[in-house]
């Protein structure tokens, strides 16, 4: 039987508020001592930055019901000013710095994770870690994955664009083993069930008997005093059938060790995890990068299996649809203008406008330092329809044109200065309508900001394409150079 010292574990988790800062500490801390830091790390984080507004912790009780809190865990909600009164300059980078500066230097042996609350609910949905990214070692030997974590973690933290680097698993808690030792139990009238029930009755208690309070049944449970503190547990009187005493270090082996204090399992089994955040980077260049220098720098035992989940694995699942998204949007395009002309080459020509299209919002992303992010691809689909739209508009006129007669290069010319008006407008009120989204700068603004910048940059080149190249090169494009 095992006899655990005091493990209280403190995790303040921010889930309120604009700014979450995840706060781990070692489980051995007492709930007294975790509550009197907590309230020392908020006036800490409101000395850090005048634009901390307010700063409030919760202590043992989820802000969520559905959330698994124990008592020793807090929850802290942390309030920022609005953007417009921040200090000139500062983003939310230079902010997350500050903080993690003032924390460091009051609790430099502490692990800070700072994140947003909602994307600290969907993270956790995702991949069952609070990180954007989490990687997870599978293995029997829950020790050699626990050491192996802190390896790779160790390169984690050196590639630019990981921050917030820390292994998920608190540390191991101290135990007092307890083992029985019959013989020397027997010669004085005990069994080794008699000095189990010992170490139960000073730590839990013995049940003699319930009570009502209506129809709920409670317990009534018999204790040896208050429990001992650890070092002392081995000086402890234990009675005897014939009313003596004797310590219980005379009736049982009594030893100091560690143990895990969290055992995680995935589809029965055992995981470790590697948690980290992403900042100034792409997420899945970083990860990338990571996957060709982790093997070379930490060699992966065998037996131990790794698996990258979080954001980057809904990432990748994301990029696998779109392979077959995007050529079956495509396709359907194709056919629909096929079916709208009658003839395939007139269709062929208006899909060149995708292409050109595409080359605008990736120079647009480039020009904003933007990655190519899923939002950023699904930008590429709505444009890829705007920038067909503009170029049935042309090719309809010029298509018309020819079958009254007017040869292709003076059908297309003609076309191109008809059709200048509607195109442009067509254009301009598209773009016009994601300027603000894409210079959007609130609540969901990361998601918007790539999409909006691909579709006007995009439409900038599709026109340019709709009213001077196509025309110029329609007659090649159609067969005809008269």
């Amino acid at each position: 039987m095992a006899f655990s010292q005091t493990s209280a574990s403190f995790v303040p988790q921010l889930d309120e508020g604009d700014l979450v800062i995840q706060v781990e500490r070692a489980p051995d801390i007492s709930l007294e001592a975790a509550v009197r830091d907590a309230g020392a790390l908020e006036r800490a984080l409101l000395d850090a930055a005048p634009e901390v507004r307010d700063v409030v912790a919760r202590i043992g009780s989820p802000a969520v019901a559905t959330d698994i809190m124990g008592i020793e865990q807090a929850d802290v909600f942390v309030e920022l000013a609005p953007r417009r009164e921040w200090r000139p300059g500062l983003d939310r980078d230079a902010l997350v710095g500050e903080l993690a500066a003032a924390l460091a230097e009051r609790e430099p042996d502490v692990g800070l994770v700072f994140t947003q609350p909602i994307q600290m609910r969907f993270n956790e949905l995702l991949g069952g870690a609070v990180t954007d990214v989490s990687l997870s070692l599978y293995g029997d030997d829950l020790g050699a994955a626990r050491a192996l974590a802190e390896e790779l973690a160790e390169v984690i933290r050196e590639q630019p664009g990981a921050v917030d680097v820390r292994v998920m698993t608190p540390p191991d808690v101290a135990l007092l083993e307890v083992r029985p030792r019959a013989l020397a139990a027997a010669r004085h009238g005990m069994s080794a069930t008699d000095v189990l029930r010992v170490v139960q009755a000073l730590r839990t208690g013995i049940v003699v008997g319930y009570t009502y309070d209506g129809p709920l049944r409670l317990p009534l449970r018999v204790r040896l005093g208050e429990p001992p503190a650890a070092s002392q547990l081995a000086a402890v009187a234990v009675p005897m059938a014939d009313g003596g005493l004797i310590e219980l270090e005379h009736l049982a082996t009594i030893e100091s060790t560690r143990a895990a204090s969290l055992v995680n399992h995935d589809d029965a089994q055992r995981r470790v995890v590697v948690g980290f955040n992403i900042r100034g980077a792409a997420l899945g260049d970083v990860v990338r990068a990571l996957q060709r220098e982790l093997p070379r720098a930490v060699p992966i035992p065998p037996g131990v299996r790794l698996e990258w989940g979080g954001q980057y694995e809904s990432l990748a699942a994301a990029r696998k649809r779109l392979l077959y998204v995007i050529p079956v949007v495509l396709v359907g395009i194709l056919a629909l203008l096929v079916a709208a002309f009658g003839r395939l080459r007139p269709a062929l020509i208006v899909v060149t406008h995708v292409p050109f299209a595409c080359v605008g919002g990736v120079l647009a992303l480039y020009v904003r330092g933007y990655p190519l992010s899923l939002s950023a691809a699904i930008g590429f689909i709505a444009l890829s329809g705007i920038a067909v739209l503009n170029g049935v508009v042309l090719v309809s006129r010029v298509t018309e044109l020819v079958a009254g007669g007017m040869a292709p290069r003076r059908a297309a010319i003609a076309a191109a200065r008809a059709r200048m008006r509607p195109v442009l407008m067509t254009a301009l009120v598209a773009a016009l309508g994601f300027v603000p989204m894409m210079l959007a700068t609130g609540t969901g603004a990361e998601v918007q900001r790539p999409l909006a910048t691909v579709v006007v940059g995009g439409l900038v080149s599709s026109t340019l394409l709709t009213l001077i190249i196509l025309p110029a090169l329609y007659p090649y494009l159609a067969g005809a150079r008269r």
